[in-house]
């Protein structure tokens, strides 16, 4: 982990760009922020970790089911999450991000493939390592929605580097339209997005660096960046919760072994 600037999930960082760019939250944000020797980690804040829906809230969960298959052997999994790292405007950047699916034929991806490997972290966690890494060149994103809600998917992309995304549009009564796929890297879309916002994205960078420069300064401790609904004001406390927890010792080895 030597000379990594950040540790973030993509959608802090889309947030964050949100922010910058003057539009107004709705409801309140948090970021728990950490500093691990001279990398700075931000980290996803939920008060609830179950939301109870009422009334209409899309299609998008039940349409990944319907147009995606899950190999046997990770029937029973949740989510599937991809770590890029790359230099954001001077940031050494490492992003986590959740993929929908994969392109590839149904022999490739849903074809049975042996455990390699088993073993269980200090924490009690159990990993398996099984199967192959999919070619990033085949990631997909999924959306459904009206057609301006899907436009609004470029940054996303963007920031995960993520190729293809996958559109469904449905009109008020639920009928869904043939969904299309659209590469984004191959079409110039993330390259045309990316020069119009140029700006925007410069101000992120400045923004970024002002926060990991006022952390790195700050007392050790758990920090949380705040945004309230309505405000134009980003701000900075000392975390005085017990929500945020320190780092588990088999990850702080990831810095430890570089001292040796």
């Amino acid at each position: 982990m030597k000379g990594i600037d950040l540790v973030t999930d993509r959608n802090n960082l889309r947030v964050l760009l949100a922010f910058v760019c003057g539009q107004k939250r709705t409801r309140s944000l948090r970021i728990g922020v950490k500093v691990v020797q001279s990398t700075v980690m931000f980290t996803c804040w939920n008060r609830k970790t179950t939301n109870y829906i009422s009334g209409f809230d899309g299609y998008g969960h039940e349409a990944e089911r319907a147009w995606t298959k899950k190999p046997n052997f990770i029937r029973d999994s949740v989510i599937h999450n991809r770590v890029v790292h790359y230099n954001f405007g001077g940031i050494n950047l490492i992003l986590r991000f959740e993929v929908d699916a994969c392109r590839g034929s149904t022999n490739d991806v849903l074809g049975y493939k042996p455990v390699i490997s088993t073993y269980e972290t200090p924490t009690g966690y159990t990993v398996r390592n099984q199967g192959y890494l999919v070619d990033s060149s085949r990631l997909v994103e999924i959306k459904t929605g009206t057609q301006r809600r899907i436009s609004k998917s470029a940054d996303q992309l963007w920031f995960s580097k993520t190729p293809f995304l996958c559109k469904g549009r449905y009109t008020g009564d639920g009928i869904f339209s043939p969904a299309s796929q659209v590469n984004f890297i191959q079409d110039g879309k993330l390259e045309k997005w990316e020069n119009e916002n140029r700006e925007k994205l410069m101000k992120l960078v400045t923004l970024l660096e002002t926060i990991m420069e006022m952390v790195r300064a700050a007392p050790q401790g758990t920090y949380a960046l705040v945004i309230l609904p309505g405000e134009p004001i980003l701000k900075l406390h000392k975390a005085s919760d017990t929500y945020d927890k320190d780092l588990p010792e088999d990850l702080l080895t990831m810095w430890k072994s570089d001292e040796t």
